[in-house]
């Protein structure tokens, strides 16, 4: 078995609009030299009249994937789960097909900025992985997304060789834990034996979509020790979606169950 330096675990909800965008810039980046593949996972509601969206899906990532042909793709197509589910699915897959040294979970909508943020995200792990930062804590996580958090961020002091041009922050050490220690969801990356030992994956509960599946990682991050280093490495392309893509004022998460259950919190609930 060939063992992969990264795997890239790309997520989606029925958005084949927003694939089409955004899947070409990871592959492209996944095939700059190193072990990348890239696990897709496409999630779609059954419904009997319209489109056929497994077939919509399966087409897009199909033209994406031939024109980079050297690129390892894993393509599944399911019925909707929850976003635990989903992740924590493809993070065994990863494992057990590709033993990676390092994993990241990427959201659909993110759109890498150049080339070679894959390599420098490898180059990150591999320098700054368990060093101490600014705010006390060591580098668990990296992120290439700089704007999907609320949360002060403070320039890195460290020079790593060869990514001068890469702006790199941490967060203040005046933030909240659940700041401090982790990252929006969009895009968390970390040695595997970092997700296994220490962030053990998403939390399971009744819902598609809630912060209670993507905030505990972010306490047991902090809890050991670690803290993120952040890249400007990608950015967001238009999505209305369910969670904070959402663009009406309150967050229902899943229209079912979590406007009326009075032990969920989102925003905007009165």
């Amino acid at each position: 078995m060939r063992v992969a330096d990264l795997v890239v675990i790309y997520p989606t909800y029925q958005k084949p609009s927003v694939v089409e965008q955004t899947l070409p810039s990871v592959l492209i980046a996944a095939d700059r030299g190193l072990f990348i593949p890239v696990i897709v996972h496409a999630c779609v509601d059954d419904v009997p009249t319209g489109p056929d969206r497994v077939e919509m899906i399966s087409s897009v990532v199909y033209n994406c994937k031939k024109q980079y042909p050297s690129v390892d793709v894993f393509t599944m197509v399911s019925d909707n789960m929850s976003m635990a589910d989903s992740r924590n699915m493809c993070l065994k897959l990863a494992i057990d097909r590709y033993a990676p040294k390092n994993i990241l979970m990427l959201e659909e909508d993110h759109q890498f900025k150049d080339d070679w943020v894959l390599i420098d995200l490898v180059h990150l792990l591999e320098t700054r992985y368990g060093k101490q930062t600014r705010n006390g804590l060591r580098v668990g996580m990296v992120s290439g997304c700089t704007h999907c958090t609320n949360a002060e961020l403070v320039p890195e002091a460290f020079i790593v060789p060869d990514l001068e041009s890469r702006n790199r922050f941490f967060y203040s050490p005046k933030g909240s834990p659940s700041q401090i220690g982790g990252s929006n969801s969009c895009f968390r990356a970390a040695p595997t034996s970092h997700w296994l030992s220490v962030l053990k994956g998403y939390d399971h509960d009744e819902y598609l979509i809630s912060h209670y599946q993507t905030r505990g990682l972010k306490f047991r991050n902090y809890h050991s020790g670690f803290t993120t280093l952040y890249f400007d490495g990608c950015r967001t392309v238009a999505n209305e979606g369910r969670a904070e893509g959402d663009p009406s004022p309150i967050k229902l998460w899943d229209e079912t169950y979590c406007a009326s259950d009075p032990r969920s919190t989102f925003r905007g609930k009165k």
